[in-house]
């Protein structure tokens, strides 16, 4: 068994200026068009014996901190740490598995 699934993005931008002189007119105008595709393809199980597939992804990230300093009067400031994740990278594995 084989499934693909497909995402498609179309993205079109278009611009134009008209220039008169008395009675002409000259005109200029473009466009362009742009699309993304992506697809991912998951098959069934390959391994001798088993049934079933189950598909899994796990992310990974770096934890970053950062200091800001805010003014809570005209005289006072507040140091306010900011502790957040940012998405690194993902790997995509299957497990292959039989069942009853």
């Amino acid at each position: 068994m084989t499934k693909e699934i497909t995402k498609s993005s179309k993205y079109k931008i278009e611009s134009g200026v008209a220039l008169e002189v008395g009675s002409i007119t000259q005109g200029l105008a473009s466009s362009m068009t742009a699309k993304y595709t992506k697809s991912t393809k998951y098959t069934g199980p390959t391994t001798k014996g088993t049934n079933t597939r189950e598909y899994r992804v796990k992310f990974y990230r770096h934890k970053r901190k950062q200091i800001e300093y805010r003014k809570i009067t005209n005289t006072k400031l507040k140091e306010v740490n900011i502790i957040f994740s940012i998405p690194s990278k993902y790997l995509k594995y299957n497990i292959d598995k039989k069942v009853k």
